[in-house]
């Protein structure tokens, strides 16, 4: 099962009044971040968007608790916060957006970032649910042929 938290943004129709409409009148108390993706991620998604057309959903940045829920093996990893961890990329099949696969690019493996468990917990987490986990080499550019003969097995399924 998998559940999107997605941030709303208001938009207003000229003359509707809320309570967000302070927010305009305070010079910068709200900007748009530039983006929510590294330079490696924005280069893989477009290969990886090209590679799987329109045969499945990609979502970026997925809270591991958004697609595994209460995963027993979470106590074995005491000193890991998985409420702050993310997949990098989730496919989704286009019907019931049922989980396809899990990517992860090794850019994202930061020390500052990620916490050293995290790499051996993740897919093991996702053995025990099922969910093929894949780990993809950054690279400044991908064969789409290479990433869609990779995916095609999980897609199929």
């Amino acid at each position: 099962m998998i559940r999107i938290n997605v941030k709303s943004i208001i938009i207003h129709a000229r003359g509707t009044m809320s309570a967000t409409d302070t927010l305009q009148h305070r010079s910068n108390a709200v900007t748009l971040a530039p983006s929510w993706l590294n330079h490696a991620e924005k280069n893989f998604i477009r290969f990886l968007a090209r590679a799987v057309g329109d045969q499945v959903l990609i979502f970026t940045k997925v809270p591991v608790n958004n697609v595994l829920e209460h995963v027993p093996l979470f106590a074995e990893y005491p000193h890991y916060d998985f409420d702050t961890e993310v997949f990098d990329f989730v496919l989704c099949r286009m019907s019931d957006l049922a989980v396809v696969c899990v990517l992860s690019l090794d850019a994202r493996k930061i020390p500052q970032q990620k916490h050293a468990l995290a790499d051996n917990a993740l897919p093991s987490l996702c053995e025990d649910a099922n969910i093929p986990y894949l780990e993809i080499p950054a690279s400044c550019g991908y064969e789409i042929i290479t990433l869609r003969q990779l995916l095609t097995p999980y897609i199929k399924r």
